[in-house]
């Protein structure tokens, strides 16, 4: 019989190779280490782990679960397997296992964390944020649970506090702003006659919607350098509010001199209390004039037929992308709704998949047409309207004061709150939210029955509401 020894090194070479982040050597480490000795409850239980990092939550739910069924007194287990559970949304069961985890080790800040997030899941927001502030209680020093803890804030309106604990994410990996070899963080001392540089952190999206808080920088007597996504330049440069628009060239260095450098994100907290809550004049984003012509040109004539821009997916890379991007198919019913042309101003790998279903449809596939952000910007200019899921061209047509309904998950982004049909960022801008986890239908329900209602005697131009 092979001794347990053997099957022991076997899990600590897996548990050494998974740190150095050797992923297939690690798991086959593991495999051995199980095959020697069936009941090595941490070579499962570290296998469980190493799967999770890699979304492959079945197999591992099914680890914990056989490791469980041999020594059900352990926190760690009934941990892994709750985020096991999670991932594949069967949240009932997560949180019987995470309060299971608690049962056996009260003190399990991580378990409070995660419970947090299921809560979250399931718009039970109160929970969520009585769990994120038990878990930054037991470990303060956690950047990731006082983060997760402002994200509720912010969920909930309670904006000063929540940009407080928002700040913290800069101590997180993913957040990965290079390193800059001139300048001083700015911590809100005063700009008067100084140059910033204003840093991009996150998604097209963000930049877009941070963007408002430029104008009271500049109102301090700075010098505003802003750097952005190189995508978002042409645009930007035309009339964003600062003195150059400098497109990112990571890892490189900006080529400019500054005095100070801020991440775009940081900006409200370090504005708010001075100019409060920073409420911006819309709109304060606008197209290029000279591509105006270039794309009324691009459109049909108008007619008696309303001209509405679509976009049903964000990024994949996104974390929470599979909840906030809407099926193309379920989408499709607006395609019957008469009297209006739709365009399709999905980019990405979506876009590309979807372009048979679009000429079936008969939509218009833009995409090839739209080189950066300028573009999007004079084709949402052009068009009556915009429809879209949670992602930059929602923002983008919200900045630029055109009428856009937005298709919003049953658990939004903080942006959006938990209820209302408005936003105080966007006044031209609508919401439909998901009565339920991953009702689609009943979001397009409405948005069929509202574009309706809106063509019924309208004067050949959508309003905003």
């Amino acid at each position: 019989m092979v001794s347990w020894a053997s099957s022991e090194e076997r899990r600590l070479e897996g548990d050494r190779l998974r740190a150095q982040g050797q992923h297939k050597q690690a798991l086959a480490c593991y495999r051995q280490a199980i095959a020697l000795e069936s009941a090595n409850i941490y070579a499962l239980n570290n296998m469980a782990v190493l799967l999770l990092e890699h979304s492959e939550a079945q197999e591992a739910e099914a680890l914990c679960r056989r490791a469980l069924s041999m020594r059900d007194d352990l926190a760690e287990l009934h941990y892994n397997l709750g985020r096991a559970l999670a991932v594949q949304e069967r949240f009932p069961e997560a949180i019987a296992a995470y309060e299971q985890a608690l049962a056996l080790a009260p003190n399990m800040a991580e378990a409070y964390n995660m419970l947090g997030n299921v809560w979250r899941a399931l718009g039970a927001i109160d929970k969520a944020e009585c769990c994120y502030r038990q878990a930054a209680s037991l470990k303060p020093e956690s950047a990731e649970f006082q983060v997760n803890r402002g994200l509720t804030s912010l969920l909930q309106g309670r904006y000063e506090e929540g940009f407080g604990d928002f700040e913290r994410r800069l101590e997180l990996a993913a957040v990965n702003l290079p390193p800059l070899s001139q300048g001083r963080p700015w911590h809100g001392e005063p700009l008067r006659e100084r140059t910033i540089l204003v840093r991009f952190e996150g998604g097209f999206g963000d930049t877009l919607h941070f963007l408002r808080y430029l104008t009271p920088l500049r109102a301090t007597g700075a010098r505003v350098l802003l750097e952005c996504q190189p995508e978002l330049a042409r645009l930007l440069s035309w009339c964003a509010d600062a003195d150059a628009v400098l497109p990112a060239m990571r890892p490189a260095p900006p080529p400019a001199p500054f005095d100070f450098h801020v991440s775009l994100l940081s900006l409200p907290y370090h504005l708010w209390k001075t100019h409060g809550a920073l409420s911006q004049s819309i709109p304060y984003i606008k197209a290029p004039p000279k591509l105006g012509p270039v794309w009324q040109d691009k459109l049909a004539p108008k007619g008696d037929t309303l001209h509405v821009g679509i976009v049903w997916a964000g990024n994949p890379r996104y974390p929470n992308d599979k909840r906030r991007s809407c099926p193309l198919e379920y989408i499709s019913p607006l395609f019957e709704v008469a009297g209006v042309t739709f365009y399709s101003l999905q980019k990405g790998e979506a876009a590309e998949r979807a372009q048979p279903t679009l000429r079936r449809l008969g939509v218009q596939d833009l995409s090839p047409e739209l080189r950066d952000f300028a573009d999007t910007a004079a084709a949402i200019a052009a068009l009556d309207l915009i429809i879209s899921v949670d992602t930059a061209a929602a923002h983008l047509a919200g900045a630029m004061g055109k009428p856009v309904w937005v298709l919003l998950p049953f658990s939004p982004d903080w942006r959006w709150g938990m209820v209302g049909e408005t936003t105080i960022w966007y006044p031209t801008m609508r919401l439909f939210r998901q009565p339920q986890i991953g009702d689609w239908q009943s979001v397009i329900g409405q948005v069929v029955e509202q574009l309706r209602a809106h063509l019924i005697g309208r004067d050949g131009r959508i309003r905003p509401t």
